[in-house]
């Protein structure tokens, strides 16, 4: 069997919650386990958020409300701040995609609302300061109901622009929105 590595949320009894990353090994029983190899944090005290963004070379969004903060991780897990700064938006969001290049000097990435309903916010950020430029407003995809729009990827191709979304955690869609739609989401906020 393969080695697959899994980054997940530990809830401890605590409360806190921090990253894990670990792979999939089997028991002598068949079945599936998750062996942790470490555990990621920032200083013991900071409250964690359970995702985070990937920018590259181990450098990653770890929170964006109330603080936009980048840290950098070690091999260990141990992580420090590369950045900080008050959010520019005043709502309260979550991370939830890797960064992808948008234009020459920016990147895009995913943000989530998490109070009451799941929606997606579109943020363009600068690729030399990692700090945000602009905010989309929370997105509905779909034309129900839904509590859940919980974007769970993000991919770029040429000008489209691909967002894997999760609803109301039974379906899953790819959605696909040229890059000039995203341009104005970002321009009405």
């Amino acid at each position: 069997m393969g080695k697959y590595v899994i980054q997940a949320t530990i809830h401890n009894l605590d409360k806190s919650i921090h990253i894990a990353h670990g792979v999939l090994v089997e028991n002598k029983q068949g079945l599936l386990l998750w062996k942790i190899f470490r555990v990621c944090g920032i200083d013991g005290v900071s409250k964690y958020q359970k995702n985070w963004s990937y920018i590259g070379k181990n450098v990653y969004l770890s929170h964006c409300f109330p603080k936009w903060q980048i840290v950098k991780m070690n091999e260990l897990g141990d992580s420090t701040i590369v950045r900080q700064c008050d959010t520019i938006i005043n709502n309260n969001l979550r991370c939830t995609s890797k960064f992808c290049l948008f234009t020459a000097h920016s990147y895009l990435t995913l943000l989530h609302t998490y109070n009451q309903f799941y929606r997606c916010v579109f943020c363009e950020v600068d690729r030399k300061t990692l700090l945000p430029i602009r905010y989309s407003k929370p997105i509905d995809f779909t034309e129900d109901t839904s509590y859940v729009e919980f974007p769970s990827g993000l991919f770029i191709l040429n000008d489209l622009v691909y967002v894997g979304l999760g609803i109301n955690d039974v379906e899953c869609k790819i959605i696909r929105i040229h890059k000039d739609v995203i341009d104005r989401y970002l321009a009405e906020y």
